[in-house]
């Protein structure tokens, strides 16, 4: 997964951008958006599988008084991620680190939201990785995941998919594979990491739809995470 990671990332947000037609940018900025709702001034947010930055950089332009730390497994597509920092002029406020979601370099309590955009299906052990999360996020904090899924439309379904697996083998060659979408990321992939899951939702633009190629959870994490057992 690295190794194709590696060899993507100087054409990672193109691929991006083509592979949804440009409704990635849209969908970062509904999730923060919901994310706000529940959370209206987090100051310390961690934003896993940071990828090339795009999330950590809107979500420090959505809070001003925020500091998001951005990690990721990947130092190619973490380079791409601190030049778009510097440009964004966010270098103050955007930190980006190499780390793994499944095991948090990070202090218990130390982040108010957790984000994480495409990335939640490419954990190996989401379990793992949620647990984390409910460690890292300070009591009465929430976590944010904006993720893919293939539409219950069988016919837009497949179409999706070959569409997705062209432009895979356009842009990534024999990395293909990652970018097939999940069926679902459901309540079952929250509560195995302990966390309480209040939103699980599927949509387009806000109404859940059997067309829906996006979608998102905001979890609060429980005051006592440590008592609930995975």
């Amino acid at each position: 997964m690295r190794g194709m990671f590696t060899r993507i990332a100087g054409m990672y947000d193109r691929l991006n951008r083509v592979q949804s037609l440009g409704l990635d940018v849209l969908w970062r900025h509904r999730a923060l958006a919901r994310l706000a709702r529940v959370s209206p001034s987090p100051h310390r947010i961690l934003d896993l599988a940071t990828g090339t930055a795009d999330l950590a950089i809107a979500a420090a332009r959505r809070f001003p008084s925020a500091h998001v730390t951005g990690v990721d497994l990947t130092p190619a597509m973490l380079e791409v991620g601190r030049r778009k920092v510097e440009a964004a002029g966010l270098a103050g406020r955007v930190v980006l680190e190499e780390g793994d979601a499944c095991a948090l370099a990070r202090a218990d309590g130390s982040a108010d939201a957790v984000v994480c955009a495409f990335g939640f299906r490419n954990f190996p052990d989401r379990a793992a990785a949620l647990r984390e999360v409910a460690r890292v996020l300070s009591p009465g904090g929430h976590l944010l995941v904006l993720e893919l899924f293939r539409p219950r439309f069988r016919v837009l379904a497949a179409a999706i998919a070959a569409w997705m697996a062209c432009v895979a083998r356009l842009f990534a060659g024999g990395g293909a594979g990652r970018l097939r979408l999940p069926a679902r990321v459901d309540r079952r992939d929250v509560h195995g990491g302990g966390i309480c899951a209040v939103g699980v939702r599927r949509r387009v633009d806000g109404r859940e739809k059997k067309f829906s190629t996006s979608g998102l959870f905001v979890s609060p994490v429980p005051q006592k995470y440590g008592k609930i057992a995975a």
